[in-house]
C-alpha cells in the first residue's frame, strides 16, 4: 500500500510539474509578459545546429543590431508570421535594413529585413519546449495538458480537505464525547 501512495504522489507531482510547465509557457508565447521580452516558438529547422526545431526563443528589443547578431523579423507580407535568422550584412543607406541567412541555409534570404521588421536579438533559446507549447495551444493538447492534470490536481486537493475536514469532525465529535 505504502508503494501505492509514493508511485500517485509521484504521479501527482508530475501533473502539477507538466501543467506548471505547459501554462507559463502557453502564457509567454502567448502574452507579453515579461517587459521588454517576446518568447516565439521556432518551427523550421533554417537555424540548425545554434536553435534547434522546437525551439523557444527569448527576444529582446535592441537599439542596434550588427553582424552576427540572431534575430527575429515579421515577414513584409504577413506581420502575423516571423522567422529568425543570423545578420549577415547590415545595410546602412537611407536606412537600416539587414541581409539575412539561416544558419543552415546554403544561401541568403531574398527579402532584405528592414529595421522597423525587426522584432529583437535572441538572447537564448531552450530545445524542445516550443513543441510543448505548440501542442498545449491546440485544443487536444489544452484538454490533455492543462484540463487533464488541473482537473487531477483538483480532485487530489478535494480529497486531502475531505480527509482533513472528517478529522475535525471527529476530533470535535470525540471531545463533545469527552466532556459527557
Amino acid at each position: 500500500m505504502k508503494i501505492i501512495k509514493i508511485i500517485l504522489k509521484v504521479i501527482y507531482n508530475l501533473l502539477f510539474a507538466l501543467l506548471l510547465l505547459s501554462a507559463t509557457f502557453v502564457f509567454l508565447t502567448t502574452f507579453n509578459l515579461i517587459p521588454g521580452y517576446n518568447f516565439y516558438i521556432v518551427m523550421s529547422g533554417s537555424m540548425e545546429p545554434a536553435i534547434h526545431t522546437g525551439s523557444i526563443t527569448a527576444v529582446h528589443e535592441e537599439s542596434d543590431y550588427n553582424i552576427q547578431d540572431v534575430i527575429t523579423v515579421k515577414m513584409k507580407n504577413d506581420p502575423s508570421q516571423t522567422y529568425t535568422h543570423r545578420i549577415v550584412e547590415k545595410l546602412e543607406e537611407d536606412t537600416v535594413s539587414f541581409k539575412t541567412k539561416g544558419d543552415a541555409n546554403e544561401s541568403q534570404d531574398p527579402d532584405i529585413a528592414q529595421k522597423d521588421q525587426v522584432l529583437g536579438k535572441v538572447i537564448f533559446s531552450i530545445p524542445v519546449i516550443g513543441y510543448l507549447a505548440n501542442f498545449a495551444k491546440q485544443p487536444t493538447g489544452f484538454i490533455l495538458m492543462v484540463i487533464v492534470p488541473s482537473i487531477i490536481i483538483a480532485a487530489s486537493e478535494l480529497n486531502v480537505m475531505k480527509d482533513e475536514f472528517q478529522k475535525i469532525i471527529s476530533k470535535s465529535k470525540q471531545n463533545k464525547k469527552d466532556e459527557i
